[in-house]
């Protein structure tokens, strides 16, 4: 039954970001400092370009992992500026709710899509398959 759950939970984990990018969204001609905090998915699209800005003009020369800590903070300061001023998805939410949206928004596009991470998550699981000898 453990392994069913670890499974299907793994299963879940990668159909996410399908979820998050397959939102209704009206598309605008441009860019407004406010369609961040429009969706799930504007948030996680404006993560992304400015951790892109950031690795590449501030924070030269970060590895791997360096780079999805970078992505987890700036989401996380980002989600909680947004709550703090109220805006868009993140207005009238609890700051727990926002800690979640963060949080599923960096294991979405840092973790999920990150072979190192995925293959650490299952052998620790134990999801892997035994070799057959």
């Amino acid at each position: 039954m453990k392994k069913h759950t670890k499974f299907l939970l793994a299963v879940l984990l990668l159909l996410v970001p399908v979820a998050i990018f397959a939102q209704d969204v009206v598309p605008t001609t441009g860019f407004d400092i406010m369609t961040l905090f429009t969706s799930f998915a504007s948030f996680a699209a404006g993560v992304l370009v400015i951790t892109g800005l950031v690795t590449q003009y501030v924070i030269k020369n970060l590895s791997n992992l360096g780079r999805s800590i970078t992505s987890w903070v700036i989401a996380a300061i980002i989600g909680f500026i947004g709550w703090f001023l109220q805006l868009g998805i993140f207005a009238g939410i609890e700051w727990w709710n926002v800690l979640a949206i963060v949080v599923s928004f960096a294991a979405g596009s840092n973790v999920i899509y990150n072979v190192e991470w995925i293959r650490n998550l299952f052998s620790r699981a134990k999801i892997v398959a035994k070799k057959v000898q």
